[in-house]
């Protein structure tokens, strides 16, 4: 096993352990006073009545809305960069299913946030699993490097060809479709693109695993793709 790949089954493992133990410790001591709140700010508008097929696309949708925003943020502001560690996703040269879920620890308190905001906030239920599962199958699949690239269901889902430009090692290139796995959202406010890219990371070379690890606290030399007043 190489090193990179230690390295993203170490954080996968981490992160199921981490999401059990936050279920379980809802699940405890949250749901109730949780359903009390709602109830009496009247937040139970939630389509429990709809099929479960069409809550899961609706939970989708909703926290792609959610993610968009802390995506493009994470884009703009050299704060929101340093903070969420995003820079370590983005310093990889060549995309794969597997690194999808290379993200540096930090960044996956930022990834869970849309979708435990909505449940909080709903009670949403069983979609929200559903909606988590499909989230990760779609990440996977923009990651590949598979000519996969539907013109119809690109629509509304986000092709690994759209995604792989977000990885781009040109910043303006790389501040383009923002929705890891709903494209719509780039569509409504005017952040989607298309179009080939010449090379993917951060720069003319890929960080070392220390290198993209220490990226909250230390921009790698030679990296192009971070906000500007983000590099030191």
């Amino acid at each position: 096993m190489t090193e990179k790949a230690g390295v993203v089954l170490i954080v996968v493992f981490a992160f199921l352990i981490a999401g059990a133990a936050a279920t379980a410790f809802y699940e405890t001591y949250l749901t109730e006073p949780l359903e009390s709140l709602r109830d009496s700010l009247n937040l139970d508008v939630w389509p429990h009545h709809w099929p479960l097929l069409a809550q899961v696309f609706l939970m989708f949708f909703a926290s792609e809305f959610i993610w968009y925003w802390l995506h493009r943020a994470e884009h703009r502001w050299s704060v929101a960069w340093r903070l969420s560690g995003h820079g370590a996703h983005h310093a990889f040269k060549k995309l794969n299913a597997i690194n999808a879920g290379a993200n540096h620890p930090v960044e996956y308190l930022w990834l869970v946030l849309p979708s435990i905001f909505i449940e909080l906030l709903f009670g949403v239920g069983a979609a929200a699993s559903g909606a988590v599962l499909l989230t990760v199958a779609q990440t996977a699949i923009v990651h590949s490097n598979l000519r996969l690239n539907a013109r119809v269901m690109g629509f509304l889902f986000t092709t690994n060809a759209w995604h792989i430009r977000h990885h781009s090692a040109d910043r303006e290139e790389s501040n383009t479709n923002y929705g890891c796995a709903a494209i719509i959202w780039d569509r409504v406010f005017g952040t989607f693109c298309d179009g080939a890219v010449r090379e993917a990371g951060i720069g003319f070379r890929e960080p070392s695993t220390m290198e993209k690890f220490l990226m909250p606290v230390r921009e790698p030399q030679g990296s192009v793709v971070a906000p500007v007043s983000n590099r030191v």
